[in-house]
C-alpha cells in the first residue's frame, strides 16, 4: 500500500486518476442459546466490532485499472486485533488487488478478485486467479474463470495436491429473458491434503 501511494504521489496527476472509497461499520452483538441447548453455552457470545474498507483503485485509462481493496477488523479488548488497549496490532487484510483490462471486446481480470456464480448459489467469494470476458455481440458475452483454489507447495509430487477451478458461464440475452448456463469442472491429482479454508489458513 505504501509502494502504490508512493507511486501515486511521485507520478503526475495527469498520468492517471486516484479513485478511493470504502465503508466503516461498528456494530454491537449478542448470541444467547446458538447452539441450541442450555447446558454448555459454547457458542454465547456479546461484543463488539468495528470494519474498516479501503478501496483504491489507480485508473490509468478507461481500458486500465489497478484495483486494491483492503480490510481491516477490530473487536473490542481483543488483544489479537487493534481493538485492545494501546490499539497497535496488525491487523490488516488484502481482499482484492488485480489488474482489470479491456482489449477490444474482451475484458481482463488477473489477481485476487471477487465474483458471483449462479446468484451465489455456486459461489460468492474472492479468490486468486484469471477472468476473461469476451463481449460477442450486444446479446452474448462469454467469461472464462480459472480459480487457483490450493497450492501444493514446493517438493516431490507437491504439485499433485494443486487444484484449479475452471469454469465457461455465458451470458445470453434473449428479449426480456436472460439465459446463463454454467460449465465448471475441478482438476486436481491428490485432493486429500485439502481441507478447505481450514487448511488454506494454515
Amino acid at each position: 500500500m505504501v509502494l502504490a501511494l508512493a507511486f501515486t504521489f511521485a507520478v503526475p496527476a495527469f498520468a492517471f486518476e486516484n479513485i478511493f472509497g470504502g465503508y466503516w461499520r461498528t456494530r454491537m452483538y449478542m448470541d444467547k442459546n446458538f447452539t441450541g441447548e442450555d447446558q454448555t453455552e459454547a457458542a454465547d457470545v456479546t461484543q463488539v466490532d468495528t470494519r474498516t474498507r479501503l478501496y483504491y483503485t489507480a485508473k490509468f485509462s478507461d481500458n486500465f485499472k489497478f484495483v486494491n481493496k483492503f480490510e481491516m477488523d477490530a473487536v473490542w479488548g481483543d488483544s489479537s486485533s487493534y481493538g485492545d488497549i494501546g490499539a497497535d496490532a496488525v491487523k490488516v487484510e488484502v481482499k482484492n488487488s488485480y489488474a482489470d483490462m479491456t482489449f477490444d471486446k474482451a475484458n481482463l481480470k488477473i489477481g485476487t478478485q471477487g465474483t458471483t456464480i449462479c446468484r451465489g448459489f455456486i459461489f460468492d467469494d474472492d479468490f486468486s486467479g484469471i477472468v476473461v470476458n469476451y463481449k460477442a455481440s450486444d446479446t452474448l458475452s462469454i467469461p472464462f474463470i480459472w480459480m487457483k483454489v490450493y497450492e501444493g507447495g514446493y517438493g516431490l509430487d507437491a504439485n499433485d495436491a494443486d487444484i484449479d477451478y475452471y469454469a465457461v458461464y455465458p451470458t445470453i440475452s434473449l428479449g426480456k429473458a436472460t439465459v446463463k448456463p454454467l460449465l465448471m469442472w475441478t482438476t486436481s491429482s491428490d485432493v486429500s491434503t485439502y481441507a478447505g479454508d481450514a487448511e488454506v489458513e494454515k
